[in-house]
């Protein structure tokens, strides 16, 4: 009987596997692009016909010895949505599918920097039904040397709430085109924070480079190696202690009768090395007390933290109100907005209480003061309380500190910053949807090697380009917005390495079909992520409309051509 029972699960294995299916790019309330050939492909049956049709328009394929197939349809232009068809042996049918413009959007941290955590973001947010506009996020994933056949996400309607987390440079740049061209709009968004352009080259790009080929030299193996060492080194690989189950909800420390008067205070938003009295990894709790207005009693709350490097877990008057670690896919230092339930507000004392843990780096709140708040409804803005200031905080769980945990992972480790394997994980399997181009936010983490970038962008740009193999599509980008004060301490960061990283960015525009958003001016000193988005993206939509749309509107400030001496 058990030789039947696995020959039966073998047999539908197989027959499952020989079923049409479509990388996750194409699904329900997807955007074509008009007005160019759709190019279509996947799995099935080895030998199988395959037919496409989709808006009147029909093509054939048969796939080959491993199943792969791949069809393209004439160019489309359907201004209602329709259905994509895809009959094999099986039928696949993707609905509510629409013709438009289609944007890659990439980049690290203030590219995948979310709509919620912008200024202004509650009156944005509520009118950010969208039926036109189309997101996509593609998780994060890392790959080495074997690119993946797929990406995780799907397309979604733009909504207040997919939009939240959405890129809200995407955003702004997608809601700009949508409305300005009067069509509908998809925003494919590929971004982690923290990462260098060499991470989003392809292999090809970085050999064909005599500068560049050096990045390739550790190879596959020697990586993976490196990289086992050094996370049993670090605690990089530790994995976290969860709730439930760990000391500190078994003490109740969640609660909020637990007594704190013989714990130590800290001021927030900080970092542990900043408030801690010496080097810290580990899991901590941190708690405050408020007191909120009494017509807030009964109500819904929303408790914003800012950003907070480690993952959290999060407690208001003893209910677990959220939790988010850095190893979803998300940034590193996400913003952490929770709901808190009315049943959980019962009086108008509130206690926070938050369990961080953080196996190596800083640790810690990394936001603005203003990012800690308390507001009162489900909402981004409204009438609030501050959280910044003393909380009181316990340690729970201390891991050793070794000389590893304090610096950077080194070249020969994999991380998300290692050559190509984003660009590999993240981007390759994408192509080759059809687009009209790319928009792209990045550079802070190129800044040490400033001079190195004037190579490396246009081998990234010239790359993608030969992936897609749709010609020298539109290549759009956000020249580095102002960081830091204008004179830092002697020892610190130069401030010629960003100034000199914006000239390479403006050496770029030399390639065909590029363009530039200044974002100078509307950076922030105290903050490497600045919160007006909208205007990053304003620009950005600006320049596409002048330079790829041709429509006449300013787009650029002056630009240096050159100059004469006399006498």
């Amino acid at each position: 009987m058990k030789r039947l029972v696995v020959t039966l699960v073998l047999l539908a294995s197989r027959l499952a596997s020989a079923d049409v299916s479509l990388p996750a790019v194409f699904g329900d309330h997807m955007v074509l692009q008009e007005g160019r050939p759709v190019p279509l492909w996947g799995l099935a049956e080895p030998g199988e016909k395959i037919t496409v049709t989709a808006a009147g328009a029909t093509a054939d394929a048969t796939t080959d010895k491993a199943g792969h197939w791949k069809v393209t349809l004439a160019a489309l232009q359907a201004r209602e949505p329709f259905d994509v068809t895809v009959r094999g042996k099986n039928t696949v049918v993707f609905k509510d599918v629409v013709t438009g413009e289609v944007w890659l959007a990439s980049g690290q941290s203030n590219m995948a920097w979310p709509l919620h955590g912008t200024m202004h973001a509650a009156p944005v947010l509520e009118k950010a039904n969208h039926p036109r506009l189309r997101l996509f996020q593609v998780a994060r994933l890392k790959s080495f040397g074997e690119t993946p056949s797929d990406v995780v996400g799907k397309w979604t309607l733009c909504t207040p709430e997919t939009a939240a987390d959405f890129s809200a440079v995407g955003y702004f740049f997608g809601r700009a085109l949508m409305e300005k061209l009067d069509r509908p709009v998809g925003i494919i968004h590929t971004s982690w924070g923290g990462t260098p352009a060499e991470a989003w080259t392809s292999r090809e790009a970085l050999a064909a480079s005599p500068a560049l080929k050096h990045m390739l030299d550790a190879g596959p193996d020697k990586l993976r190696a490196a990289t086992r060492a050094y996370e049993a080194e670090s605690h990089r690989g530790t994995p976290p202690p969860r709730d439930p189950g760990n000391e500190g909800a078994k003490r109740g420390w969640a609660k909020p009768e637990f007594a704190t008067t013989d714990w130590e205070s800290l001021i927030l938003p900080a970092t542990w090395e900043q408030e801690l009295p010496e080097p810290f990894d580990g899991a901590i709790w941190v708690r405050k007390e408020v007191t909120v207005p009494a017509d807030w009693v009964g109500q819904t709350l929303t408790v914003h933290l800012g950003p907070i490097f480690g993952c959290d877990t999060t407690y208001v008057n003893g209910v677990q109100a959220g939790a988010s670690c850095n190893e979803k896919p998300r940034l590193d230092i996400w913003p952490r907005r929770y709901t808190v339930p009315a049943s959980a507000v019962r009086t108008n004392r509130v206690v926070i209480a938050v369990r961080v843990f953080d196996a190596s780096g800083p640790g810690g709140f990394t936001g603005l003061r203003e990012d800690l708040r308390l507001v009162r409804g489900d909402s981004f803005d409204g009438p609030s309380v501050s959280l910044r200031g003393e909380w009181r905080y316990q340690i729970e769980v201390r891991l050793p500190i070794t000389p590893v945990t304090r610096r950077s992972p080194p070249a020969t480790v994999l991380t998300s910053n290692s050559p190509t394997v984003l660009y590999d994980g993240m981007l390759r399997p994408l192509a080759p949807y059809g687009i009209k181009g790319a928009i792209w936010y990045q550079g802070e983490s190129n800044t040490k090697r400033a001079f190195q970038y004037r190579t490396l962008f246009p081998a990234m740009i010239r790359g993608w380009r030969r992936t897609w193999g749709q010609g020298d599509f539109p290549f759009l980008f956000v020249q580095l917005a102002a960081y830091h004060p204008r004179w830092p301490p002697p020892g610190q960061w130069s401030p010629d390495e960003w100034a000199e990283l914006r000239e390479a960015q403006l050496m770029t525009l030399d390639l065909p079909q590029t363009g530039m958003a200044v974002s100078i001016d509307i950076g922030d000193p105290d903050d490497i992520h600045p919160r007006n988005k909208q205007e990053v993206g304003r620009r950005l939509g600006l320049a596409a409309l002048a330079q790829v749309y041709g429509q006449e509107v300013p787009y650029s400030g002056p630009l240096y051509t050159g100059q004469t001496v006399e006498k």
